[in-house]
């Protein structure tokens, strides 16, 4: 049914050229600017997070050198204090003895005094004796700490340390002081005395970097992964939800953060910088707002631009519709001026050659209806000649009919039976318009033809049918078997001494249909065998065997290269031809692989 111009479904059609081309250009230049932009901007993210992290690994560079060297020599000052203070002889000498020396818990307490009160960066000193007495002292003018207050050694730390012999490791006090931890040895036997414990001031590894924003939170962990100095419980957050990845980005409650994990060359401590990334980022939004204003702006000027344009398509293409209604009306001289050399001028010049070109068609397309007209008489005359063609085949039927009859009458049994399987046999091959036909029934047509044979040779054919009942059912082109045995018959047999034995073998083999003829005739040579199938094998009258070729060629036709004939023969031993198709039903064409079954 034709769509009506004013069919409400039909939206588009509202529109016009000239609305749709404003649309179209105004839509494309959205996007092409959206686009670009979007661009722009994540490049500029990318950008920004990629020097952030290159700046992150440059300051935690630095730090890290400093870190190292710092360590070292706080390592070294406490060695050389409690070497200078000498009591780790004395702790030694009590072991066993079962009571304290007052001159050996004086001497800690001096120690253990002098570390808090002449360096400002150890609030925090203990002593583990060898008895498990422990000493401890704080700056006073430190916040008291329990934490600190109740600190013991476990044993698996204090194992550690014997087993580092002296080795110095940090671990975690509390958010203002990090552990320092070694095991302490007398100097003059290197027998263990003890373990030393300093708490040193976060403060001092702070100095090390700056405290600004833009710097972000830097954290200080050891090599075992444990936090030891960080700015706060949102950082020892960070911290776990950064794990063991190196530059990297996260989001932690509504805030999104630019990690950078370092390690330093001795693998004692990792530092780690988290970066906001609004903190990178605010100048990105008066990058936005820019961009918005641009974005309207070039809007606009596209837009009035766009309009002037499509005023100017328009209207020539109006005109050009105008002329091509009066050509649909008839008016076959409509000429329409073409005042310019872009498209649409030459979609005027293409329009004027059309309306030539259709004065041409409507003369020529009266001759053709004049020509179509004779051509339908002769086909009527054609189709005459051919009913009157018909009737021939029916009359040699009848005709077969009462001669086999009359030789029934007169006793000629073996003439009326010949006479009854030809009429028969010309009946199933020329009377029939299909095709093709189910293998059962090409075996009774093959079963009367070799009947027909048997009697014209006498004794010299034998037949032998090899014939799987489930095979029948399939289709095959009509008359396929027929020139196969006729080359077995007459160029095989015939030729050979001696009784002529034939046999017909049916089956099927998976998804194919398979047929053999084999016969005990002279055979041929590999050279004759594959002329056969080229078709130019002559035969001694100077005819080529072409029907054996001709059902090769159908069947290849039919289902494809893989299927067909295959000849195997040996001179003076006979041959056999086996055909291979697919297993079909119903009418076949070129290409019925689809058929298969």
């Amino acid at each position: 049914m034709p769509v009506s111009s004013h069919d409400p479904g039909n939206h588009t059609r509202t529109f016009s050229l000239r609305t749709r081309f404003l649309f179209a250009f105004m839509l494309l230049l959205c996007i092409v600017l959206a686009t670009s932009s979007l661009f722009n901007y994540y490049i500029s993210i990318r950008s920004i997070k990629t020097m952030s992290a290159e700046s992150s690994t440059l300051l935690l560079n630095q730090i890290a050198r400093q870190v190292e060297q710092s360590v070292v020599d706080l390592e070294d000052l406490t060695f050389q204090e409690y070497e200078r203070a000498n009591f780790c002889s004395v702790m030694v000498q009590q072991q066993g003895e079962g009571v304290g020396n007052v001159f050996m818990a004086q001497a800690i307490k001096q120690f253990l005094y002098r570390m808090v009160y002449a360096y400002n960066i150890f609030p925090y000193a203990m002593i583990e004796g060898l008895d498990g007495t422990v000493y401890r002292q704080m700056r006073l003018s430190s916040t008291v700490n329990p934490a600190l207050d109740a600190y013991q050694l476990t044993p698996e730390r204090r194992t550690e340390l014997i087993d580092r012999r002296g080795q110095t490791v940090w671990s975690p006090g509390d958010q203002r002081v990090v552990l320092m931890q070694r095991a302490m040895y007398d100097p003059s036997t290197s027998a263990y005395c003890g373990t030393l414990v300093v708490g040193v001031d976060t403060d001092f590894f702070r100095s090390m970097y700056p405290g600004s924003a833009q710097a972000g939170e830097i954290m200080f962990a050891n090599r075992r992964g444990e936090l030891l100095i960080y700015g706060g419980p949102e950082a020892a957050q960070l911290y776990e939800e950064a794990g063991q990845g190196a530059a990297a980005e996260l989001t932690h409650g509504s805030k999104r953060y630019i990690v950078t994990d370092y390690e330093t060359s001795d693998g004692r401590w990792r530092l780690l910088n988290a970066v906001p990334l609004d903190q990178l980022t605010r100048w990105i939004k008066e990058l936005r707002y820019w961009a918005v204003v641009i974005f309207a702006v070039a809007l606009a000027a596209a837009f009035v631009h766009a309009d002037i344009l499509s005023r100017y398509i328009t209207k020539r293409l109006n005109r050009l519709v105008r002329s091509m209604k009066n050509l649909s009306l008839g008016v076959l001289d409509t000429v329409m001026p073409s005042d310019s050399r872009d498209e649409i001028g030459v979609i005027a010049e293409r329009f004027n050659i059309m309306a030539v070109k259709i004065q041409e068609l409507i003369y020529t397309a009266s001759q053709e209806k004049l020509q179509k007209e004779r051509a339908e008489y002769k086909r009527l005359e054609s189709e005459y000649v051919a009913l009157q063609a018909q009737m021939n085949p029916h009359f040699l039927y009848n005709t077969l009919e009462s001669i086999h009859g009359l030789a029934r009458l007169r006793g000629e049994k073996e003439i009326g039976q010949m006479i009854y399987l030809l009429g028969r046999l010309m009946r199933s091959s020329l009377g029939r318009k299909q095709k093709f036909i189910p293998l059962e029934e090409e075996i009774q047509l093959i079963r009367d033809y070799l009947t027909l044979q048997s009697i014209t040779y006498e004794d010299r054919l034998q037949v032998e049918y090899e014939i799987e009942e489930r095979a029948l059912q399939w289709t095959v082109p009509k008359l396929i078997l027929q020139p196969i045995l006729e080359n077995a018959i007459v160029h095989g047999i015939e030729e050979k001494p001696g009784v002529g034995h034939i046999a017909i073998r049916c089956r099927e083999e998976g998804a194919d249909l398979v047929m053999e003829v084999e016969d005990n005739g002279v055979g041929m040579s590999e050279a004759q065998v594959a002329a056969l199938l080229a078709g130019d094998e002559p035969e001694p009258s100077g005819r080529t065997r072409v029907g054996v070729r001709s059902v090769h060629m159908r069947i290849q036709l039919l289902f494809g290269e893989r299927y067909g004939i295959d000849v195997r023969s040996r001179l003076n031993e006979g041959t056999r031809i086996r055909i291979r198709m697919p297993k079909a039903k119903g009418e076949l064409s070129i290409g019925s692989q689809s058929h298969r079954h």
